[in-house]
């Protein structure tokens, strides 16, 4: 008499297979999304040397969870640093994890960036910084390349930049073709060595 596949050993392998590409596929859905911040400051308003008016300063800012909401002034909110980015039209500076010299924010009950926010990176190119103090009419946006007497040679006081945030989650439709793959291999080898285990017996 044969066996159902379900009860063999073939058909334990296929059990396991499944199982495990399961716990997997529901793994890989529940993981956090990361929320990409990106900055865009206006215009430099006083320039010298390498920059020119046309420079600003920009970044994006890639986060393991999205900001807290009713954050107060001057919270430091480094450690949720994936990576980042950050430019003033003459250097760019990139790096990964809590790196940047300061990333402080203020935030409203949304977890929207408000009034105040200060973030920083200084090395030996340079300096790039974005701050906002108590003021929603106007940020502070400056840089220097590193020279004979490290003088500011581009920035100003201008109206303020933008915020913006989107969160990125796993995509379905790639993990449900995984998922599925994986399911019909599991299934193939283990129909195999159940036709295997027939010719056998």
């Amino acid at each position: 008499m044969r066996k159902s596949l379900w009860t063999t050993s073939a058909g334990g392998a296929v059990r396991i297979s499944i199982l495990v590409v399961a716990c997997l596929f529901l793994w890989t859905t529940g993981a956090r999304a990361e929320t990409v911040y990106t900055y865009t400051g206006l215009d430099f308003t006083s320039v010298s040397g390498l920059y020119t008016t046309m420079d600003k300063v920009t970044g994006s800012f890639v986060l393991s969870s999205p900001l807290p909401p009713f954050l107060p002034a001057g919270s430091d909110e480094s450690a949720l640093l994936v990576s980042w980015s950050l430019s003033d039209g003459v250097n760019t500076f990139t790096g990964t994890g809590p790196t940047l010299t300061a990333f402080n924010f203020a935030t409203g009950p949304g977890g929207e960036i408000q009034g105040d926010w200060d973030v920083l990176i200084i090395n030996s190119v340079g300096q790039i910084e974005t701050f906002n103090f108590d003021d929603e009419r106007f940020s502070e946006d400056t840089a220097f390349t590193n020279g004979p007497d490290n003088t500011v040679t581009g920035g100003g006081v201008v109206f303020i930049g933008t915020w913006s945030s989107a969160s990125t989650a796993p995509e379905p439709g790639i993990l449900s073709m995984t998922f599925s793959g994986l399911v019909g291999l599991g299934l193939l080898v283990g129909v195999k060595r159940y036709r295997r285990n027939l010719w056998q017996t």
